[in-house]
């Protein structure tokens, strides 16, 4: 009832300010017929998908910008990536200043294996001056996939030197040194954190 009530209302102001209204005794094309509080309406198909469109756009621009990064947040922390990028690409337009929205909108692309277009991204973050542990490790990720293995190896261990506890960052790096033949440093890099571990009183991870 509530979505019949908001929809006449909208096409009915819709129509008044574009001037669509049309009756069903002059005119000439083929007309859907939709329901109006007062009296029928009577749209031709192209007139119909416009008014949809408006609606859509109406729908977008009354969105709460907070309500849109909770659902953002949500949909990352639930693996859906997908519609992840579509709240944050929304916040992003929507305040294009913001670095920490930008970069979330790359680590969702990046989920997606979209690394052409998230790599770009990174750099001109980092290349602000921005950079945190979190930004510089799913930018390696996304190097390692699109075959930049060196870069990757180089962004993943600054990723560690800010913050060491990162063990899938850990992990990821390990694999990449033993593709390029680099075992010993890659055995060195997961002994020395579980040396750590031990060291703690805590059971090695690797």
């Amino acid at each position: 009832m509530l979505f019949k009530t908001t929809y006449k209302r909208i096409l009915t102001a819709f129509c008044s300010f574009v001037g669509l209204l049309q009756t069903k005794h002059n005119s000439k094309q083929p007309l859907i017929v939709l329901y109006n509080q007062n009296s029928d309406v009577t749209l031709s198909p192209m007139k119909l998908l416009s008014v949809i469109v408006f609606a859509l756009l109406l729908m977008s621009c009354t969105k709460d910008p907070k309500e849109v990064y909770t659902e953002a947040v949500k949909c990352m922390s639930s693996g859906d990536y997908k519609g992840a990028e579509s709240n944050y690409r929304w916040l992003v337009a929507h305040n294009p200043p913001d670095i920490s929205l930008q970069a979330n909108l790359a680590f969702s692309l990046t989920e997606q294996g979209n690394n052409s277009e998230a790599i770009p991204m990174y750099q001109q973050i980092i290349k602000g001056g921005d950079g945190t542990y979190d930004l510089f490790a799913y930018y390696a990720k996304s190097l390692s996939a699109d075959g930049q293995d060196e870069d990757a190896i180089t962004w993943y261990y600054r990723a560690l030197s800010v913050v060491p506890q990162l063990v899938d960052v850990r992990g990821s790096l390990a694999k990449i040194l033993v593709k390029k033949g680099r075992q010993y440093e890659a055995l060195s890099l997961l002994a020395s954190f579980d040396e750590e571990l031990v060291n703690k009183g805590d059971n090695p991870y690797f």
